[in-house]
């Protein structure tokens, strides 16, 4: 589903996003094969960005003006599966942060995995790109399947993010 975003009316970008862009998600919630937690955010004090997000939906967050994407994954760290991402044509976007939040443990319990992989991606220049997340074994021999994926497409149009689908 492609959804398309008013940029005269991105000062009122929460109830715009809100109502219009809705997303489905590819896949089940998580890594698949029970090996991740469900998709949340970064602690608002870890925002790399002085904006607001706006949630858009699981795992997708829009920055209040609208030139940069938070997206989130469910992940777990203390495996050696891993989210990697590939961006085709490169250039549309650029990483500005990334990072990888542990669900809290319950009090006396150690060795839980699982929390959330993020990165943070802002509008460098107008096009269209395709963001291709895979979640995969890192390393061993051979090839491996990867576990999970997600696709994301997104259009910049006069530096903000004008369109996403999924």
């Amino acid at each position: 589903m492609t959804t398309h975003l008013n940029r005269r009316g991105l000062g009122h970008l929460c109830a715009t996003v809100l109502t219009a862009l809705t997303l489905t998600s590819c896949g089940s919630e998580g890594t698949g094969g029970g090996r991740g937690a469900s998709p949340a955010s970064p602690s608002p004090t870890s925002d790399p960005l002085p904006t607001a997000w706006v949630g858009a939906a699981p795992g997708v967050e829009l920055s209040s003006d609208a030139t940069a994407v938070r997206l989130s994954l469910g992940a777990n760290n203390t495996t050696p599966f891993k989210w990697r991402y590939t961006a085709q044509p490169e250039g549309v976007l650029a990483e500005v942060d990334s990072g990888y939040t542990p669900e809290p443990n319950p009090e006396g319990m150690s060795g839980l995995g699982g929390g959330t992989a993020w990165w943070v991606l802002e509008a460098v220049a107008d096009g269209e790109t395709t963001l291709t997340f895979t979640y995969a074994h890192l390393g061993g021999e051979g090839t491996r399947e990867p576990a999970d994926s997600r696709v994301y497409r997104l259009t910049v149009e006069d530096g903000v993010i004008a369109r996403m689908s999924q």
